[in-house]
């Protein structure tokens, strides 16, 4: 009986620091996937050099291209999905580490259920810095790790669908040029009546680093994107006062840097408070609990 074959794609610019641990998790890989395949955005650092270093080891089964000046992450994500040769796709990001059994999960999975399309992961974060410990607590660190009735979209972090099925979708809307293209294609790919579902045993460490001021750019994006993705989608718009509380915020803190009093006040002081409405908007919803007994290991564990 012949194999489900799963071409492992990694979008990256300018990570050579990343793409080495990324590869080498694929490396040691318990089932090694039919190919990899990195499509790189005219990176500058290195990463070339790391790129042949593994060529010299995996030889044919790892496959890359620069797709010169970059257009977007879903453009990138695109290009991997056009050349690849595997009948399952499966998304890792450059600055994540697969587990041992990555690949063996996601093949066995769609084996096993033909009526599934789409297979995400769970995203244990790896945290140093405050910054980093938040994100873990009140952002991926859910991901994927309990069962969910329906699932709408996966993240991209970790993700893998048939390729047939994204084809059929159209791929990823190259409009989304930042974020909230995996989420624009997990609701497209529900509209059409495909399953998705999320796996804890797909499980990869993120070793993503922040500060304040990234996490507080990467929040805005997020939800930026991920409101277009639902609006181009058919989904309902926030509630008014969302809105009145989030323009309210952003509003005041381009005021009082016209105030003398508040600029003896600590720098961030801000993007902190636009955190904390996220932290009392989780515990709200009565998520508050679950995110924080989470665990987030602080270095990147093998297997």
């Amino acid at each position: 009986m012949s194999h489900l074959r799963v071409s492992v794609i990694i979008c990256t610019r300018n990570a050579a620091h990343y793409l080495q641990d990324c590869l080498a998790s694929l490396e040691e890989q318990s089932e090694a996937p039919h190919e990899i395949i990195v499509v790189d955005g005219d990176s500058r650092d290195g990463s070339a050099d790391v790129l042949a270093h593994f060529q010299e080891r995996l030889g044919g089964r790892l496959r890359w291209f620069d797709q010169g000046q970059p257009g977007g992450l879903a453009a990138a994500r695109n290009r991997g999905v056009e050349s690849a040769s595997g009948e399952v796709v499966a998304f890792l990001d450059v600055d994540a580490r697969a587990c041992h059994e990555w690949v063996q999960v996601c093949r066995s999975r769609f084996e096993a259920d033909a009526g599934l399309v789409g297979l995400g992961g769970q995203g244990i974060e790896v945290a140093v810095s405050p910054a980093d410990r938040f994100r873990a607590r009140y952002y991926q660190q859910s991901w994927g790790s309990r069962p969910q009735p329906k699932v709408h979209f996966l993240f991209g972090l970790s993700s893998s669908y048939r390729r047939e099925a994204v084809l059929a979708a159209g791929g990823f809307d190259e409009r989304f040029l930042g974020s909230g293209e995996d989420v624009d294609l997990g609701l497209r790919l529900n509209r059409l009546g495909y399953r998705l579902e999320y796996d804890p045993r797909m499980l990869v460490y993120h070793a993503r680093r922040d500060d304040w001021e990234s996490l507080y750019k990467m929040a805005d994006r997020w939800s930026y994107f991920g409101r277009q993705a639902g609006l181009l989608n058919g989904q309902p718009r926030r509630k008014w006062w969302f809105w009145v509380i989030w323009v309210t915020f952003a509003s005041m803190r381009q005021l009082v840097r016209d105030i003398p009093q508040f600029r003896q006040l600590p720098a961030g002081w801000w993007r902190r408070g636009y955190l904390y409405l996220i932290e009392a908007r989780a515990a709200w919803r009565g998520q508050r609990d679950h995110l924080l007994s989470l665990e987030c290991p602080r270095t990147v564990q093998k297997g």
